[in-house]
């Protein structure tokens, strides 16, 4: 018959096996993994290019993080592209356009988040019959060091984290584009 006080000791100390498993082994694998990102998402929306695309310039109105921004803080145009901020709840996000073909294509920069990563924002837009394609890549550069670069690199790999971001954005925008033509 077993003693109640082993049968203890042996749970805590699988438990604490677990703990050191589930932390370890995305440090050692992300630490063999890749810096560099990438993901992509496309939405066809029920409007106009003309209307889509005004909406991805607007981005007061859809900003990079959609609903985890709290507040933008518009820093004007550098060489007439727009700046801003994104505050978020623990961060905040320093978003640059870095080049625009009219109607077409737009490229952001998103820095800041704790320096932890660089990501890249490629948006295309295309008609097709009066409803739009957007596509939005998301090119992420992980410049993290250590335990949390490793932690990061193993998230973005094995969890699609990468993909988030970008279908979030793409989701708000058509359900709002699409409930304004409603209206």
């Amino acid at each position: 018959m077993a003693m109640p006080g082993r049968r203890i000791v042996v749970v805590l100390w699988g438990l604490l096996l677990l703990v050191l498993v589930l932390s370890v082994t995305p440090w050692a694998v992300g630490s063999f993994l890749g810096d560099d990102y990438r993901a992509e998402q496309r939405i066809v929306i029920a409007r106009p290019a003309a209307s889509v695309w005004q909406a991805v310039m607007d981005h007061e109105r859809f900003p990079i993080y959609s609903s985890a921004t709290l507040r933008i803080i518009d820093l004007g145009d550098e060489s007439g592209l727009p700046g801003w901020e994104e505050e978020l709840k623990d961060n905040t996000a320093l978003v640059r356009t870095i080049f625009v073909l009219p109607g077409t294509r737009v490229e952001r920069e998103v820095t800041g988040l704790g320096g932890l990563m660089v990501t890249r924002w490629i948006l295309e837009l295309g008609e097709i019959e009066g409803r739009s394609e957007l596509r939005v890549q998301q090119e992420i550069h992980i410049s993290a060091s250590g335990m949390l670069g490793a932690h990061l690199r193993f998230v973005m790999r094995f969890m699609k984290s990468a993909e988030v971001g970008p279908r979030l954005y793409l989701a708000g925008l058509k359900v709002d584009l699409e409930k304004e033509a409603a209206e």
